[in-house]
């Protein structure tokens, strides 16, 4: 009964630090919206591909004049699939810098590579060019933590978003709890902090599998 429920444990152990969860995608779909920038000065349109007009202006930025007069278009070779799979910055997920000049898009990794963890989970945005991108790889360090939809790595926790505009700063907390302070306008990480290495889930790991090694002996020994 004693080794029944060592082996339980045991597995239990394994399956939380090194399995995940799997749900359904619920992406919505996308329409035109506006941001204003720079003290009114400046003002974002993100218009989905095919559905430009006279009111809806090819997505980037623009002076917010009459007509408005265009500073940048989104470069439409750097739109790659970060939720992205329409040509679409999502509202929420997109931050920009004091002028607007910059900005940064936080994505699912919903990608090719989003099963392995390879997928991009921010890029970063200069005059509508992609300068800078990590993939959850790169930023989740203990990665049984991230979430997966039936396409989608969810590997932040999306309430701990810290946007501060006047500072060109964005801070993201990862699901394995690292707090990463990102420059909008480089893609350089300020500062980071907290999370698991893998090193250490590694030697979580091992240690479990020598605990289990151990009890089984000495009860085959009857202690």
């Amino acid at each position: 009964m004693k080794k029944k429920m060592v082996v339980s444990l045991f597995f239990c152990g394994i399956t939380f630090l090194l399995g995940f969860s799997a749900y359904a995608d619920t992406m919505a779909l996308p329409t035109p919206y506006t941001v204003i920038l720079d003290n009114g000065d400046k003002i974002f349109y993100m218009t989905p591909r095919g559905e430009e007009d006279e009111k809806h202006l090819k997505s980037g930025l623009y002076y917010n004049t009459e007509p408005p007069v265009n500073i940048y278009y989104i470069n439409d070779n750097e739109r790659f699939n970060i939720n992205y799979s329409w040509g679409y910055f999502y509202n929420g997920n997109i931050f920009f810098s004091r002028d607007g000049s910059h900005f940064a898009y936080i994505g699912s990794a919903h990608t090719t590579g989003w099963r392995d963890l390879k997928g991009t989970a921010i890029a970063f945005y200069e005059n509508g060019h992609l300068i800078k991108s990590y993939t959850v790889r790169e930023l989740v360090r203990e990665r049984s933590k991230v979430t997966f939809s039936v396409s989608s790595a969810w590997w932040e926790e999306w309430k701990e978003r810290e946007h501060n505009q006047q500072d060109n700063t964005l801070t993201v907390t990862t699901k394995d709890g690292r707090v990463i302070t990102f420059d909008i306008t480089t893609g350089e990480i300020i500062h980071a902090a907290g999370g698991v290495s893998r090193i250490l889930l590694t030697a979580i790991v091992i240690s479990l599998i020598v605990l289990a090694a151990f009890v089984k002996r000495h009860m085959k020994k009857g202690y």
